[in-house]
């Protein structure tokens, strides 16, 4: 295995690793701010459209939970509680 020199840069452990939409530092794991954002927006839409009767309630569970899992790889308790609280769910019982 090779590193692509110009991609390739040293830098401080401190500053965290970036893999898999996680930023990896030496004590814990966060989500990238631009993942959370992008999750709530698109998680917001598809319990929109679940509301509308244009997407299947069985597919907007299985998007929700993906991504709970995936985040829940970081320490991000409080960033999963605000994108679930701002799903309205009420609006599809």
């Amino acid at each position: 295995m090779t590193l692509h020199e110009e991609r390739a840069q040293a830098q401080l452990v401190g500053e965290g690793i970036t893999f898999l939409g996680l930023r990896a530092f030496p004590n814990h794991r966060r989500l990238n701010s631009r993942r959370g954002h992008y999750a709530r927006r698109r998680l917001c839409a598809l319990a929109a459209r679940a509301a509308a009767g244009r997407f299947p309630l069985t597919r907007l569970s299985a998007s929700v939970m993906g991504w709970v899992v995936h985040a829940a790889h970081g320490d991000t308790y409080g960033l999963r509680r605000v994108v679930l609280s701002s799903l309205h769910f009420g609006v599809l019982a």
